[in-house]
């Protein structure tokens, strides 16, 4: 980014994914990373890149969630990302909209032989989609926790953005 600031999303993520498979290639080890690269163009449109785990909008005019999934391509996996295999998705939220980015330590929680799933998560943002962001993302964790009691073996890690749409600047 300090090389070419005007970079786009896919050309960023191409150099990550670059570095991360140069870092990996040096340590002799073969991973990978599923990875969204998400960026905000303003008047709260959106666009990403990578491939990863759906994202969540909750839209508050229909009280729906909308599943948002990128096409492109995991970090690490192979040594050159043609920009042909990473679509770059854009999106918009209009005001009152909420934005959800989750790692799979939440949806791949188990109690038995049942995840805790796509479905639990977004019924717990749904239900309290009215609340601060702290206290959606508190909820979402006590869903978690209520469903199993059993240690987590992953992270729970959240990202939730709430568009409030056009503010304005003082004079």
């Amino acid at each position: 980014l300090e090389a070419d600031p005007d970079a786009s999303l896919t050309r960023v993520y191409q150099v990550l994914n670059r570095c991360l498979c140069a870092n990996l290639a040096r340590m002799d080890v073969a991973l990978h990373m599923t990875f969204n690269l998400v960026e905000y163009l303003g008047d709260g449109r959106f666009a990403a890149v990578g491939l990863h785990l759906p994202m969540l909008v909750y839209r508050r005019a229909t009280n729906e969630i909308e599943q948002l999934s990128s096409d492109g391509m995991w970090l690490g996996l192979l040594d050159d990302l043609d920009a042909t295999i990473l679509p770059q998705l854009e999106f918009a939220l209009s005001e009152g909209d909420l934005l959800l980015l989750y790692t799979d330590g939440i949806v791949e929680h188990f109690a038995g032989n049942e995840m805790f799933g796509e479905d639990r998560l977004e019924d717990a943002l749904r239900a309290n989609a009215n609340e601060e962001l702290d206290r959606v993302m508190l909820a979402i964790v006590e869903a978690l926790d209520a469903f199993s009691s059993s240690p987590r073996d992953d992270d729970v890690t959240m990202l939730l953005v709430d568009h409030l749409g056009v503010v304005a600047t003082p004079a």
